[in-house]
């Protein structure tokens, strides 16, 4: 009994199963090299040093024709997510925060607290704890911020 396509045909999968662990897009077309390498096996080619050259060759082949396609679809979602988390983030501009821990300009960012959050703050004027803050941008994960002032 000929073992050689099931062998091919599992390999398939593994490399499937890996393309979820590692990111990249490339171990999905050695999963493909093996199933079409599978399919060969199957019709009679029992010679190993022929089945590694479709494996290779196959698997090369599909990885230069089809991965820049096939990033376009995955990556689209992607991006999706990443500009309605920026909109939301981009939403921190006017809101009101708690400073934590004293800001000085020119030294190691101070703390705020906004909502229920720490952040990293820095500002252009020293600021103490305990007072109320702008939020007048966000740089990251370091909010730029200015005093309110008190009327």
């Amino acid at each position: 009994m000929n073992f050689g396509p099931l062998v091919w045909f599992i390999a398939g999968i593994i490399f499937f199963l890996l393309e979820l662990a590692i990111p990249g897009f490339v171990i999905f077309f050695f999963g493909l090299g093996a199933w079409i390498t599978a399919i060969v096996t199957l019709f009679g080619v029992n010679d190993i040093n022929i089945q590694l050259a479709v494996f290779l060759g196959s698997s090369l082949l599909t990885l230069i024709l089809f991965r820049k396609e096939g990033r376009k679809i995955f990556e689209g979602k992607v991006k999706i997510m990443n500009n309605a988390d920026d909109e939301i983030l981009e939403n921190f501009k006017g809101q009101k925060a708690k400073v934590v821990k004293e800001i000085i300009p020119g030294d190691i960012p101070g703390k705020v607290e906004f909502r229920g959050t720490l952040w990293n703050a820095v500002s252009d004027e020293k600021i103490e704890q305990d007072e109320v803050v702008e939020i007048i941008q966000r740089d990251n994960i370091t909010l730029k911020v200015k005093r309110v002032n008190k009327s």
